[in-house]
């Protein structure tokens, strides 16, 4: 029995030894920082550098504005980089943090709103922040982007991306990043939760394929967004999910409609606000005299109805699916002899 037992011992040392980490930085000053073996080779105890990294390592990682972060990485790690390069300001500024070659079990959060966040994984206290412009976040290996995730990282955020292997994105997740230009969500993704991007400035967003659900107001407010894609197997839209956002153009790519939302969409791309434009010689569009309107001469606010796009291998069943029954849809002759979209 003692014998097997010095084996088991001998075994453990070997694998021990076997981790380690490396600092190095690249001719254009890109710091990466590489982990082998077990997650907890960057940070120890209260926030501080393991033995591993040395003096100058560290002020390597310190001067870097491009760190790259692979390997097995757990919160404490990620919590002692931040801890170890912030500035006076208590943010870590970076141009890039790249941890999409990096893999986390999981990433807690733990909030009562977007502003009230307790404890969070990414960051040692509720003061402290990353102030990167852009991010790739590590690989979660339970596929969750938590709630109000987004509290980790400042307004200076641009982009982000999550890589393959994330299946949802909680609720507020980026929540009000107002410099939010870029998002890249990998093919794995099924949901988006509640208000995850809502008041974001993008001008574009791409939907993955894999995508199923986006929950209540997820993209409410996000006013430079004009045109949204659902994918081939999109099942569930929520509530005022594109409230006060200037759709123009809306495409479905699947043959089964899926449950949407009273309210969806926002009153100005179901019919333009109620607004209207008449034909003029500074607004030369459609001939309202004659009640013929284009789509340009229903605005309010800079906000035009929007357009339905669906496949043309639809069915009559299958495209009468997509349409909203419930509601009259037609255009009406004003006291003013002009033409108006209007919806009961």
């Amino acid at each position: 029995m003692k014998k097997v037992f010095l084996i088991i011992m001998a075994g453990l040392v070997t694998l021990a030894s076997n981790a380690s980490v490396t600092i190095t930085e690249s001719p254009t000053g890109t710091v990466t920082i590489a982990v082998d073996g077990e997650a907890g080779q960057i940070g120890q105890g209260a926030y501080e550098y393991t033995s591993a990294i040395s003096t100058d390592a560290q002020n390597l990682i310190k001067n870097a504005q491009n760190v790259v972060i692979k390997g097995n990485i757990n919160a404490n790690d990620i919590k002692t980089l931040l801890n170890k390069n912030k500035a006076n300001d208590n943010n870590w500024a970076l141009n890039t943090l790249d941890m999409g070659g990096a893999t986390i079990s999981t990433i807690k959060v733990a909030a009562s709103g977007p502003w009230s966040v307790d404890s969070h994984d990414f960051t040692p206290n509720n003061y402290t922040h990353f102030a990167a412009t852009n991010v790739v976040l590590p690989v979660a290996s339970d596929g969750i982007l938590p709630d109000y995730f987004g509290f980790a990282f400042t307004d200076a955020l641009v982009s982000v991306t999550l890589p393959e292997g994330y299946t949802s994105i909680g609720t507020s997740a980026f929540d009000s990043k107002k410099n939010l230009m870029t998002v890249n969500l990998p093919e794995t993704l099924k949901s988006i939760g509640a208000s995850a991007f809502k008041m974001c400035p993008f001008q574009s967003f791409t939907l993955p394929n894999s995508l199923e659900s986006i929950g209540d107001e997820a993209f409410q407010q996000c006013q430079n967004l004009t045109v949204i894609v659902f994918p081939e197997n999109f099942k569930t839209l929520g509530n005022r999910v594109f409230y006060n956002t200037h759709l123009l153009d809306i495409y479905f790519l699947g043959k089964e409609a899926p449950i949407v939302g009273p309210e969806a969409f926002d009153a100005g791309t179901y019919k333009g606000n109620g607004g209207m434009v008449p034909t003029s010689a500074t607004s030369p569009y459609g001939n309202t005299d004659a009640g013929y309107a284009e789509r340009m001469n229903f605005t309010n606010a800079a906000n035009t109805f929007g357009l339905l796009h669906l496949r043309a291998d639809l069915t009559n069943e299958e495209r009468a699916k997509y349409v909203d029954i419930t509601r009259d849809y037609r255009v009406e002759k004003g006291d003013d002899g002009k033409y108006k979209a209007f919806y009961d």
